[in-house]
């Protein structure tokens, strides 16, 4: 009787001791394969720094044009009467290659604004336009070789759009150190930029070789041009007139010198 009662004893402790083994084991799994889900995330983010950084200081063009682009509502640093491409005695003739697709025609250059029309062109026809704005969503960066002195004005980019010509503000000097960076917004012709020096906006000279920019040129863009901009042009008549997106559409846009200069 007290053999098969210790039999008993024994069988019932070796269950306790595998109900704990295997316990343990559990818990152990749980908190390894815990550790691991928390652990995943920090080495994509790292992965996701490191090859930013390799693309220089500031985060890489492309990845960033395409992050924006998605992104509705991105921040709208400057609004300017522009176009890509601007020069001295040029201007630029849009043709349509659309056929019978039709674009939106916005109240405002803007993406949020409301929907005037929707209108199409004869396929291969010049469309006429009457005003263009550039919108900068990111500005180039530049950093200063050495001390650098730019004649510059002060400009609010609230303030009503105007060229640099028909502004009245007076020239000041900006001292830029070596080393600091400055940012670009856009070129508007003779020398001439939106730059963004120490938290503040300016017109004035542009970088020259006083200074390098912090971001490569990526192949077929110009040193002077943001990292990020919309081209909006106003276009049709009547009803059917709005602002439309010209490097966002199926227009393709030709520059040519002013007839004036022709």
């Amino acid at each position: 009787m007290k053999l098969g009662q210790n039999r008993l004893n024994v069988r019932c402790w070796n269950l306790v001791v595998v109900f704990l083994l295997g316990l343990g084991t559990c818990v152990w799994g749980g908190c390894e394969k815990r550790d691991k889900a928390i652990k995943t995330p920090e080495v994509s983010l790292n992965n996701a720094s490191a090859s930013n950084d390799a693309s220089g200081e500031l985060a890489g063009q492309s990845s960033g044009d395409a992050d924006r682009e998605q992104v509705p509502g991105a921040e709208r640093l400057l609004e300017v009467e522009a176009w890509p491409g601007q020069g001295e005695m040029l201007t630029f003739q849009l043709t349509w290659l659309g056929g019978e697709e039709e674009v939106v025609l916005r109240e405002r250059p803007d993406e949020n604004s409301a929907e005037v029309a929707r209108r199409s062109w004869e396929d291969g026809s010049d469309v006429d336009w009457e005003e263009t704005r550039v919108v900068v969503l990111a500005g180039r960066p530049f950093r200063a070789l050495k001390d650098v002195r730019l004649e510059v004005m002060p400009f609010d980019p609230q303030a009503e759009v105007l060229e640099p010509e028909e502004m009245v503000e007076e020239n000041v000097v900006v001292t830029v150190s070596q080393g600091e960076l400055i940012e670009l917004y856009q070129y508007v012709g003779e020398e001439t930029c939106y730059l963004g020096i120490g938290g503040q906006m300016y017109v004035g000279d542009c970088p020259g070789k006083e200074f390098e920019t912090a971001v490569a040129v990526e192949e077929g863009q110009r040193r002077l041009t943001p990292l990020e901009q919309e081209w909006w042009v106003l276009v049709g008549d009547g009803e059917a007139r709005g602002w439309v997106r010209a490097d966002n559409s199926l227009f393709e846009a030709h520059t040519r010198r002013m007839e004036a200069y022709e």
